[in-house]
């Protein structure tokens, strides 16, 4: 399906190993932006499947850098009223 709407798959088995771990439908956001028709869904030339899966597992490493960054900080102001109040 991906293929007859112009993306291209470097390595096609990889391509569905992918899908089957992350789906279709959480990497089709990752997709959005490479398509030239957002009715139709046709791919812009020269885009690879493999662009949108490294977006998504870099988005994922992002957010749980942020994650880790927010309890840092709750940890840090924590701590910081703690020693101002005591």
């Amino acid at each position: 399906m991906l293929k007859d709407r112009g993306l291209i798959l470097r390595d096609e088995v990889e391509a569905l190993r992918q899908l089957k771990i992350i789906s279709y439908f959480r990497l089709a956001n990752y997709m959005r932006p490479m398509e030239a028709d957002k009715t139709t869904h046709i791919f812009k030339p020269n885009r690879f499947f493999e662009n949108a899966v490294d977006l998504y597992y870099f988005d994922k490493q992002l957010r749980v850098c942020c994650l880790l960054l927010s309890k840092v900080l709750r940890l840090h102001y924590t701590q910081r009223s703690y020693t101002i109040f005591r």
